[in-house]
């Protein structure tokens, strides 16, 4: 079974930057999604601004067909 992963990040230097939030989605449809209460300072604007809620397992589905294609 494969298990998707989504993550965003406090800011684009990953040796800088807090993990903000995290989805899972696995083929059998379970999902996870966890998010920080409070988020870091040095949060990027647009991140806290373009958060989206999570993927169903059937748009991640989706994604991965349409990448898989190409």
């Amino acid at each position: 079974m494969r298990v998707f992963l989504d993550t965003e990040f406090s800011n684009e230097n990953l040796l800088k930057a807090e993990l903000v939030s995290l989805a899972l989605a696995s083929e059998d449809g379970r999902e996870c999604y966890l998010e920080r209460d409070e988020l870091p300072l040095a949060c990027r604007h647009a991140v806290i601004h373009s958060r989206c809620p999570p993927m169903s397992i059937d748009e991640a589905k989706a994604l991965i067909s349409a990448a898989e294609r190409h």
